[in-house]
């Protein structure tokens, strides 16, 4: 009978460290994925951003607010009434639409933002893309005072985090 108690015990303990190493494992994997990402997000040129999906897209351009001193929040995935991140700085809150697309960005980008800023109540709304915009969606844009932020913009958006980061390095 001790015998079979010393065996519940001795399988008990190897249970216990087999789970134990089984969650160690996982957190080493899971900083690792996150300290890969960060890389990557600190890294992202334009035509990385080509290759990513929507959902990372988001997720990237709050990083690089946050990067340039933002305080930037990706919202939740589907139900976000338009607005895929938001800003809060001093000047208030800003909503972003954020279009990773091949093609032009059209209209319902700019109607979304709109929409958007007046749920969240926000001072700005601007639509951002690794393309281009059609005619429409600039003339609604303009009409509504939605801020569009092409290719080109994003680009140099992409450059002055670069400096930012750059001189954030040497200060530190």
């Amino acid at each position: 009978m001790n015998q079979l108690i010393e065996y519940i015990v001795w399988g008990a303990i190897a249970v216990g460290i087999l789970l134990f190493l089984s969650i160690l494992i996982r957190f080493i994997q899971e900083r690792k994925r996150r300290k890969s990402y960060e890389r990557l997000m600190q890294t992202t040129q334009i035509r990385d951003v080509d290759e990513m999906d929507g959902y990372v897209f988001e997720d990237f351009l709050a990083h690089v607010f946050e990067d340039l001193g933002y305080e930037a929040v990706a919202t939740q995935r589907s139900n976000d009434f338009g607005a895929d991140v938001m800003l809060q700085h001093d000047e208030g809150k800003i909503v972003i639409q954020a279009k990773r697309y091949q093609d032009k960005v059209g209209l319902k980008a700019v109607q979304e933002i709109y929409a958007a800023q007046a749920f969240y109540e926000a001072n700005e709304a601007w639509v951002i893309t690794n393309n281009y915009y059609t005619q429409a969606a600039k003339q609604l844009a303009t009409a509504c005072h939605v801020t569009l932020m092409n290719r080109e913009d994003l680009i140099d958006l992409l450059k002055e985090r670069k400096k930012v980061m750059k001189s954030s390095r040497r200060a530190s």
